[in-house]
């Protein structure tokens, strides 16, 4: 687009350069040009004094009289150097049609000027220069508005890029770390949940035991019963035979009396009756004996049923608590089962956030290219607003 416009102002001043002659004898053209929504200027190229200013010029010099020595009103007559604080460069510019055509931008006061000048030529001679001009003040604000936010943003974006790749490091980082732990974590969950299971096993083992055990221990006490109630029949037996042995003894006793009353004639009576005696003497003291063991039988059964009855209870409360261990086992390896789905989902979601990292870090990859470009793009949109 500036091609185009350079090229149609070219033509322009070049139609006004061959048409300088028909200018001086045409008001009519002259007219076109004063009409012109462009501000146009025609300076002498030898003393460079404004010769001509159209009414466009006339009324946008109005708005910036206050930077300029002399009035709008003035302008014609005066020297081009009104436009510059140090003229001295631009003179030696101007005096030289091969300088030309000149695009420049100077800084008037607090405003900028867009300038273009061109040479005309007369006869082959170098006579005028043209000046067409606006006031670029709104530009230059703009490119420099558009520089501080957008570009800035841009530098801004630039500078957050790093970090973003930094906070995608850590996070990959804080991930991988996280996924470690994650599978050390299963790992033991595992073991535990294999420890558990042997546990239960076991536990199971021991309550059947417990279980035998208790089975056995009642027979026993069964058993023992029946002995001490055996025990209890022979007592009762012992005291009938203590009960014949001392009425024996007792008729032994009145055989002898009686053999002793019949002299000769009971005295194989009394051999008899002294043999009983004896016999009956034998078995009361054998009597006593039976008795004297089987008491002592029924004391060390009482002892035996007393440690079964306390055997007994250890194998009710080894029962609970193999029970007690068992619900706990049990309460466990699903806590563990619990754990270890926690600790996967969390294994899985670790991978995820890596995988996340490592999108986000290929994403300021991208977003710095595109920063740069950006960047480039900027800063040529301005070269080209500020060349203007």
């Amino acid at each position: 687009m500036f091609e185009r416009l350079t090229a149609a102002r070219r033509t322009a001043h070049s139609s006004a350069s061959a048409a300088i002659d028909w200018i001086d004898d045409q008001g009519f053209f002259l007219q076109v040009i004063d009409q012109a929504p462009i501000n146009v200027m025609v300076c002498d190229a030898e003393t460079l004094v404004i010769r001509y200013a159209n009414a466009a010029s006339l009324h946008t010099l109005k708005s910036i009289e206050h930077l300029l020595p002399v009035t709008s009103d003035r302008i014609v007559g005066s020297c081009i150097d009104v436009f510059h604080r140090h003229p001295a460069h631009q003179r030696a510019m101007l005096a030289d049609p091969a300088n030309l055509p000149h695009r420049a931008r100077i800084k008037l006061g607090q405003d900028y000027l867009d300038l273009f000048v061109t040479a005309l030529m007369v006869k082959g001679a170098y006579k005028a220069l043209l000046l067409t001009w606006s006031v670029a003040t709104q530009e230059v604000r703009t490119a420099d508005r558009f520089e501080r936010e957008v570009k800035g943003a841009v530098q801004s974006l630039g500078q957050t890029v790093p970090e973003l790749g930094q906070t995608a490091s850590i996070l990959d980082d804080a991930s991988t770390d996280a996924a470690s732990q994650a599978r050390n974590a299963a790992e033991a969950s595992r073991r535990l949940a294999d420890t558990t299971d042997l546990i239960a096993r076991h536990g199971g083992d021991v309550a059947n035991v417990a279980d035998k055990t208790q089975e056995s221990v009642a027979a026993t006490n069964r058993h023992v019963a029946d002995l001490k109630a055996a025990a209890n029949d022979i007592n009762t037996v012992t005291d009938l035979i203590r009960s014949v042995a001392e009425q024996t003894n007792l008729l032994a006793l009145n055989a002898t009396i009686e053999a002793a009353r019949a002299g000769e004639a009971g005295r194989g009576f009394a051999v008899v009756a002294a043999e009983v005696k004896a016999l009956a003497a034998q078995t009361a003291t054998a009597t006593g004996d039976i008795a004297s063991r089987i008491a002592q039988v029924g004391r060390h059964t009482d002892t035996v049923m007393a440690a079964i009855t306390e055997m007994e209870r250890e194998t009710v409360r080894l029962r609970a608590a193999t029970d007690a261990i068992s619900g706990a086992v049990e309460n466990q390896s699903g806590s563990t089962k619990e754990a270890r789905q926690a600790i996967e989902s969390l294994l899985a979601m670790s991978e995820r956030t890596q995988e996340a990292a490592k999108s986000l870090t290929a994403l300021g990859d991208g977003i710095t290219q595109e920063v740069a470009a950006l960047d480039k793009v900027t800063s040529i949109f301005l070269e080209d607003v500020r060349r203007k």
